[in-house]
C-alpha cells in the first residue's frame, strides 16, 4: 500500500495445488512448489512477472518456467540490486540446486538473515573487487563464555573489600588470544573501568618492563591531555608520597611528569635496592590512580617474553593488600611455556600468596563457529556454507588467523571467487581441497609475502627490525637518507600502504603496526642470518 507502505501478497489459483494425503509424501509436488516460491521471490524483488502468457496451462508450466527464467537472463539477480544472501537464496530456489529440500528450511535462513541485519542484510556488490570480505566489526565467535570470566572478575574487584585479581588467557599463536582481551576492553570501558595495555616485543626482551612502561605512558599522556577531572584525582590521591619515591618513578617512567608535580631529587640508589623502590613507587600510583568506582585493569600481551623485573613486578602489584582495585590481565602462548619458564615460576608464586587467577584457555574455534563467520564473510546463508566450511576446516583446524588467512588467499588464487552474473559467491570444492596449507602462521605469511614486488618485501624486512610497529615521523625521518636504497627499498611508504592493502599491517593515530607479530617473524624471516647484522644498522 502507498498509504502505510505495508505490503500484502494473495495467493490464487488454490484449484491447481496437489492435495496431499497420508499415502502421498508430495516430495516431487513439494520441490516444485519450492521452484514456484524462487519465482514468487524473484518477481517480488524485481517487480516484474517472468511468465510470458497469463494462460498457466497448470502447475508445471510455472515451475519449468522458473527454472528456465534465470538461464534465459542470467544478470537478473546482479540487476536486482539486493542484499547478497537474498538474492543467493532466490537463485539457488530457481535454479534447482536442491539446496532447499523443505520450506521450514527456507524459513530458518529467512529468520538467520532477519536476525543478522548488520552483517547478512548490506549491499556493497561494488565494492567486492575491493574489499572482498565484510566483518561485522566487534563480533567474536566462540568466546561469550570467556569474555563472561573476564567480566564477572572485573565485576569482583569493582565490589568494595573484593581482592585484587588476575586472568590468565593461554593458547595457541593465532588463536585470538589478543582479540579475546580487546573486545573485553569495549564492555569494561562501558561500565566505567580504565584499561591500559602494553605488548611484549621477541626482539626486545633485555629490555626491563617495555610493556608496563608503553602502557602506563598511554595512560598518563591521556589522562594529561583529555581528562581535568582525572588529573586532579591522580594528583590529590599522590600528593602525600614522599618525593624521593616519585623521582625514583618518574625515572623509570618519565611522562609521569605530566600528571604530577616530581620534585627535583638526585636518585642514588642503584642495582637492586634501585629496583625495589621502583616497585613501590609503582605501587603507590597504582593505588592513586584505581578505586572501586573505577577500577584498574592491565593488559599485558606475550607474557612468554616478558623480562624477569617485569614478571616481579606484576607480582608485587596484584599482591598488594592495600590496593583491591586491579584487574591483571596476561596473556602468553602454551606451547611456548614449560614448567621451567619464568612465567610459570611466578604465576606458582602468585598462586602460594592466594592471589584468584583466573585461567581461560583459548582454543580453535568449532565448525559451527567456522561456518558462523564464513557466513558473514561472504554475506551468505550458513546453510549454503557448508561445502566451503568443511574445506576450510580440514585445512585450517579451526584456528582463527589461519581460516582468515586461508581465506584471503583461496579469494586472491580465484578458488573463492564472487561472480557478478549471479551476484553471490561461488568456490570450486576440489581445488581448495588441493590447496597445500603451511603448517603454522610463519610458514603461511612467508608464502604470502614471497609473492610480493621484490621492493615491498625488502620495505617489510627493514620494517621488521624496528618492532611491531613505529610511529610515521620517526619512519619519515630514518627513510629519509640515501641508505635505503641498497636495500632494494625504492619507495618505504608506498610499499607499507602496499602491505597495509594486504592486511599485513595496520595504521592509525600516525602509527604503522604489523597486524600481527607472527607477520612481523615472518617478514624477520626474509632476511638472510648473514645479512641480519646489516638489516639492524640500517
Amino acid at each position: 500500500s502507498e498509504d502505510d507502505g505495508s505490503l500484502s501478497i494473495k495467493m490464487i489459483d488454490l484449484g491447481l495445488a496437489t492435495i496431499l494425503d497420508e499415502h502421498n509424501s508430495g516430495a516431487e509436488s513439494g520441490k516444485k512448489d519450492l521452484l514456484s516460491l524462487g519465482e514468487v521471490f524473484l518477481e517480488l524483488f524485481s517487480g516484474e512477472a517472468r511468465f510470458e502468457s497469463n494462460s498457466f496451462g497448470g502447475n508445471q508450466h510455472a515451475v519449468s518456467n522458473g527454472a528456465a527464467s534465470l538461464s534465459n537472463d542470467p544478470h537478473l539477480l546482479h540487476m536486482l540490486k539486493v542484499p547478497v544472501c537474498i538474492s543467493s537464496l532466490i537463485f539457488n530456489l530457481n535454479s534447482g540446486r536442491n539446496q532447499y529440500q523443505l520450506a521450514r528450511e527456507i524459513e530458518e535462513d529467512l529468520s538467520t538473515i532477519l536476525a543478522n541485519r548488520d552483517s547478512l542484510l548490506c549491499n556493497d556488490v561494488e565494492e567486492k573487487g575491493k574489499r572482498p570480505f565484510s566483518f561485522q566489526l566487534g563480533k567474536m565467535y566462540g568466546r561469550d563464555e570467556h569474555i563472561s570470566v573476564i567480566l564477572d572478575a572485573y565485576k569482583r574487584i569493582a565490589t568494595p573489600e573484593n581482592p585484587s585479581e588476575i586472568v590468565i588467557i593461554s593458547g595457541y599463536s593465532g588463536a585470538g588470544k589478543s582479540a579475546l582481551a580487546q573486545q573485553a576492553q569495549k564492555h569494561i570501558v562501558d561500565l566505567g573501568g580504565q584499561f591500559l595495555s602494553g605488548k611484549y616485543d621477541n626482539f626486545r626482551q633485555m629490555e626491563p618492563l617495555s610493556a608496563i612502561i608503553v602502557a602506563f605512558t598511554d595512560y598518563c599522556q591521556n589522562i594529561a591531555t583529555t581528562n581535568a577531572e582525572k588529573l586532579h584525582q591522580i594528583r590529590t590521591s599522590i600528593k602525600e608520597t614522599d618525593g624521593p619515591e616519585l623521582a625514583v618513578l618518574a625515572n623509570a617512567l618519565p611522562c609521569i611528569r605530566q600528571c604530577i608535580d616530581v620534585p627535583s631529587i638526585k636518585v642514588a640508589d642503584v642495582g637492586l635496592k634501585a629496583y625495589h623502590r621502583i616497585k613501590s613507587a609503582f605501587r603507590l600510583f597504582v593505588r592513586a590512580i584505581s578505586s572501586s568506582d573505577q577500577p584498574l585493569v592491565l593488559f599485558l600481551d606475550d607474557l612468554q617474553w616478558a623480562d624477569p623485573l617485569s614478571l616481579d613486578l606484576i607480582e608485587s602489584l596484584i599482591t598488594d593488600r592495600e590496593n583491591k582495585s586491579l584487574l591483571f590481565i596476561g596473556s602468553y602462548r602454551d606451547n611456548e611455556v614449560n614448567d621451567m619458564h619464568q612465567l610459570t615460576v611466578q604465576l606458582h608464586s602468585i598462586e602460594s600468596k592466594h592471589a584468584s587467577i583466573n585461567k581461560i584457555k583459548v582454543g580453535n574455534l568449532s565448525k559451527e563457529y567456522v561456518n558462523e563467520l564464513i557466513s558473514d564473510a561472504i554475506q551468505t546463508s550458513p546453510r549454503l556454507t557448508h561445502s566451503l566450511t568443511n574445506a576450510v576446516y580440514r585445512k585450517t583446524s579451526g584456528n582463527i588467523f589461519f581460516v582468515l588467512e586461508f581465506l584471503k588467499s583461496i579469494c586472491n588464487e580465484g578458488f573463492l571467487y564472487f561472480s557478478l552474473k549471479f551476484n553471490q559467491w561461488e568456490w570450486n570444492i576440489p581445488l581448495i581441497e588441493s590447496k597445500n596449507t603451511a603448517t603454522n602462521a610463519v610458514d603461511l605469511m612467508l608464502c604470502k609475502m614471497k609473492q610480493f614486488p621484490e621492493d615491498v618485501q625488502s620495505a617489510l624486512k627493514l620494517f621488521s627490525c624496528l618492532g611491531t610497529d613505529c610511529e610515521e615521523c620517526i619512519l619519515s625521518l630514518i627513510t629519509s637518507g640515501d641508505g635505503i636504497d641498497e636495500f632494494g627499498c625504492t619507495d618505504m611508504m608506498s610499499s607499507l600502504e602496499f602491505s597495509i592493502e594486504e592486511g599485513l599491517l595496520d595504521y592509525s593515530d600516525s602509527i604503522y603496526k604489523f597486524v600481527h607479530d607472527q607477520i612481523q617473524i615472518a617478514a624477520y624471516s626474509l632476511i638472510p642470518e648473514t645479512d641480519k647484522g646489516k638489516y639492524h644498522f640500517w
